[in-house]
């Protein structure tokens, strides 16, 4: 019997990798490592929830969105594939030294495990991507985790071989997302905040306004760009004191932001759009 151990509905599963079926390859994956694996991601996970207030997000998003060029963020991707590669040849050292197992073998099954890499990451909604997933990682939403981690398309004919697998996707998405956010602490000098920011549960629209309203008191129309045409917050929302978010931004003297309300968000209705502002920006004509 083969078992079908997830399938993803998106239909992106990366054309590189050929093989669906890894029985045979799975055999000789190290359990020890494995477990290794997941209690290290789940380490890091705790300390990147920590460390990831709205004030911390959003500045993470600033930082993302329009400080950090498509080539360096392509890069840095890359980087840390390679450095995937390299855990996982571990994990199959004995079936590598047997001849049970190919390199070819390991890159179609990380492609397997990460199929967000490359075409999701590094095109131009890619960037949100990377922030759903960390809002997801560093939230209580375990639903909404279980799906990101049950999106891979693999198939075994041993049942025993599904755990190890989602502890490999688990371990292959918290350790890129993690080094990439301590690659921005380092850089940054971003603070490790207090844990009052975990007191408690916090509804997902609530989280979202919380940021969306500190992006905007700090002037990050991307971010602001972000929170309103990925959908998490209505651009016609209105807040207790019968406040718009236009009346916030005017109060917080941010004329970017003000300017960018008026101009794109000025009603409820208008469009939504998937891609960063700085993607549906024209080219300046020269003089």
């Amino acid at each position: 019997m083969i078992y079908l151990i997830c399938y993803s509905s998106s239909g992106d599963y990366n054309a590189q990798s050929i093989r669906t079926d890894y029985t045979d390859i799975m055999l000789y994956m190290n359990e020890t490592v494995v477990a290794e694996w997941l209690e290290r991601a789940n380490n890091n996970l705790k300390e990147i929830t920590l460390w990831c207030s709205d004030s911390n997000f959003v500045q993470f998003a600033q930082f993302w969105i329009t400080e950090f060029g498509i080539e360096r963020r392509c890069e840095i991707l890359a980087l840390e594939h390679s450095i995937l590669l390299d855990e996982i040849s571990l994990a199959f050292r004995d079936g590598l030294e047997q001849g049970k197992v190919s390199s070819k073998d390991l890159v179609d099954l990380l492609a397997a495990l990460l199929r967000e890499y490359p075409r999701k990451l590094t095109m131009s909604a890619g960037v949100y991507l990377f922030l759903d997933y960390l809002d997801t990682f560093t939230s209580e939403r375990a639903t909404e985790y279980r799906t990101i981690l049950s999106d891979v398309k693999l198939s075994t004919r041993n049942r025993d071989h599904v755990q190890l697998v989602l502890a490999s996707r688990c371990f292959m998405l918290i350790n890129v997302w993690v080094a990439i956010i301590n690659f921005y602490r380092q850089i940054s000098g971003s603070p490790m905040p207090s844990a009052d920011h975990l007191a408690g549960h916090r509804e997902k629209s609530v989280v979202y306004y919380s940021r969306l309203i500190e992006a905007i008191n700090q002037g990050h129309t991307e971010v602001v760009h972000y929170f309103l045409y990925s959908g998490k917050v209505s651009a016609g929302y209105v807040d207790p004191q019968h406040k718009t978010l236009l009346h916030i931004a005017a109060a917080a003297s941010q004329p970017s932001v003000v300017e960018y309300l008026l101009r794109k968000v000025s009603t409820a209705e208008s469009p939504r759009i998937s891609l960063p502002l700085y993607a549906n920006r024209r080219p300046s004509k020269s003089n």
